[in-house]
């Protein structure tokens, strides 16, 4: 049993690692747009929470639009919990013009719990 050239060696050892990476590039990439994927969104609902929490409603149409857009067509589950702080932070405004200490206080615990998600 020959065991063949080293050149041979080298040509196996460099087909085996070109379909490593053709497989797992994929994979890769697409995991690496999730992530910057859940970064726009926590720094868009985070920016959000923030305005609201300062009693700057006129955005308020715009976020909710976004939220609700958002999670219509977002699937993964990271994401919709993160759309479903920024919901609640709607919930939590309604339709007021000025924000009372409560919804101060309950966009101060939303923007705490964005934290952690």
């Amino acid at each position: 049993m020959e065991l063949g050239t080293l050149s041979e060696w080298v040509a196996a050892t460099a087909e085996t690692l070109a379909v490593i990476v053709a497989l797992f590039l994929p994979y890769y990439t697409q995991r690496q747009a999730r992530k910057a994927r859940a970064k726009r969104f926590e720094k868009i609902v985070s920016q959000g929470i923030s305005r609201l929490a300062e009693g700057d409603l006129a955005d308020l149409d715009d976020f909710k639009s976004f939220v609700k857009i958002s999670s219509l067509l977002e699937i993964d589950d990271d994401l919709l919990a993160l759309l479903q702080i920024g919901q609640t932070a709607v919930n939590v405004i309604g339709s007021a013009t000025t924000l009372t200490q409560t919804q101060q206080h309950d966009l101060a615990e939303l923007q705490q719990q964005l934290r952690l998600v």
